[in-house]
């Protein structure tokens, strides 16, 4: 195996995970997003309920 192999074998390992990682961020940011989301219809709804 040539020196820079090894290098590059860790390299993709490395932006493989990165990828992943990405990913799973992405993931979380889109339920924190829908969480935020409800909150503010609830909040609305809750506003609504006392002016009534």
């Amino acid at each position: 195996m040539k020196p820079f192999d090894e290098i590059w074998d860790a390299f993709d390992s490395l932006t493989d995970d990165i990828h992943k990682l990405q990913s799973d961020v992405d993931e979380q940011l889109k339920r924190i997003d829908e969480a935020l989301v409800a909150l503010e219809l609830r909040t609305i709804s809750l506003e609504k309920e006392r002016s009534e």
